[in-house]
């Protein structure tokens, strides 16, 4: 094995190892299957339109298995000892074998959050200029009463974040091109300017959030159960992308899930939700700064442990905890805020809220959306997955919430 591939190679742990020979066998598998069934006495009584229907399963099927080894690898190898190493990351960028899986542009990301936060090329970025026709802007607001000696710090993160949006990355990370950035120490704000991508660029143009299309959008405008299950997914694979390469997202609602709308028709394109809103958003080794809002728009969907005097820091199970709350949202195509009783919504402690939402995916979910469903969106909002004991890059999270999440979610998609 040569030198470079034993740096994307060698830190992989057994369970690892196992879980990319089992994609891997199940994809040799499939083809030998085929070729079996080609070769068969009864392949010469089918007619040709049933030859060509069973080519194309079969090709749907190989494209499926091969996305699965190379999601596989992608996940463990950003896992794995020593992609935090400034080297040996500068090495994998150049290694003819990334190239060759496509998986340079993670690896550039995790180079960015792995580098000290003052060596970071936040600085270069242009500041924000207002008014932009094909840009949308975003506010980041803060405190009045911060500690002076975090603004720094949080000055940096936001450099940081903004530098991570502007790199090139994959559709999956479902996140919008950061454009600018400017912060209005007057105003206690930072501005953020996105670029609307090119297919729905107008000078009207529309978009919405999840939150206000649940509440308000009409029966015709509304997104199919089908597209509904495709939303859900994308969501939870583009927050295992972020999280593969060490970045948590901190704000996730159905507030920061946006849809745009394609000149000259009614619907909003559900094909495509962004991830929006990375609230203060931070590498997974780093301190929380400050404190998020006692706002019960957003505490709704936090997890138990960020909320109250006694709050902890952020981790990617609150990360997951918050997708939990939204993928209900859209199961029950209900916002969270409603399924309270309105008698207990000033007065509900985090834990009852957690418990309203586990019974709601346990009891309710089923039916409006199918157990698979029901049951990945329950798997969230306990927030245990069955993993005691995790090493410090998360790793047997990742695998957890590939296999009891995302896998489940999948169970429900329709083929194209």
């Amino acid at each position: 094995m040569a030198k470079s591939e034993k740096v994307i190679f060698k830190g992989l742990d057994s369970p690892s190892k196992e879980e990319i020979t089992k994609v891997w066998d199940k994809v040799v598998n499939l083809v030998e299957l085929f070729q079996v069934q080609q070769h068969g006495p009864h392949l010469s009584q089918l007619d040709a339109e049933e030859k060509k229907l069973r080519a194309s399963e079969f090709l749907r099927k190989l494209s499926l298995g091969n996305n699965e080894v190379l999601e596989t690898l992608e996940r463990n190898i950003l896992c794995a000892d020593g992609m935090d190493n400034q080297d040996n990351l500068e090495e994998a960028i150049h290694d003819d074998t990334v190239n060759g899986l496509g998986m340079v542009e993670q690896f550039r990301l995790r180079q960015i959050i792995s580098t000290p936060q003052s060596e970071n090329a936040g600085d270069n970025l242009p500041h924000a200029s207002l008014g932009s026709p094909n840009a949308i802007a975003e506010y980041k607001e803060y405190s009045q009463y911060i500690d002076k000696a975090e603004l720094p710090g949080l000055t940096e993160r936001v450099k940081l974040l903004a530098n991570l949006l502007t790199s090139s990355k994959s559709p999956d990370f479902r996140s919008l091109k950061c454009l600018s950035w400017d912060h209005q120490p007057l105003e206690y704000k930072y501005t953020f300017q996105f670029e609307v991508p090119k297919r729905y660029q107008s000078p009207q143009c529309q978009y919405r959030s999840l939150h206000s299309i649940i509440r308000t959008a009409k029966a015709s405008t509304r997104p199919t159960l089908d597209e509904r299950l495709r939303i859900a997914f994308l969501l939870a694979s583009a927050l295992q992308k972020w999280h593969s390469v060490g970045w948590l997202h901190q704000g996730i609602n159905s507030h920061n899930i946006i849809f745009f709308r394609v000149p000259g028709q009614e619907r909003f394109d559900y094909r495509e939700p962004f991830l929006h809103g990375f609230d203060f958003a931070r590498p997974d080794l780093d301190p929380s700064i400050g404190k998020p809002p006692d706002d019960d728009t957003f505490d709704i969907y936090r997890h138990p442990n960020r909320q109250g005097p006694s709050r902890r820091g952020h981790r990617k199970i609150h990360d997951i905890y918050s997708l939990g709350v939204v993928m209900l949202e859209i199961g029950l195509w209900q916002v969270a805020s409603d399924m309270r009783d309105p008698r207990s919504k000033r007065t509900s402690k985090p834990e009852d809220l957690r418990n309203l939402f586990e019974t709601a995916s346990s009891s309710r979910l089923p039916h409006y959306i199918g157990r698979a469903y029901a049951s990945a969106v329950h798997t969230c909002l306990q927030s245990s997955f069955g993993v005691k004991m995790d090493d410090e890059r998360g790793s047997f999270l990742a695998r957890a919430f590939q296999s009891q999440v995302i896998d489940r979610l999948k169970e429900g998609i329709q083929p194209n």
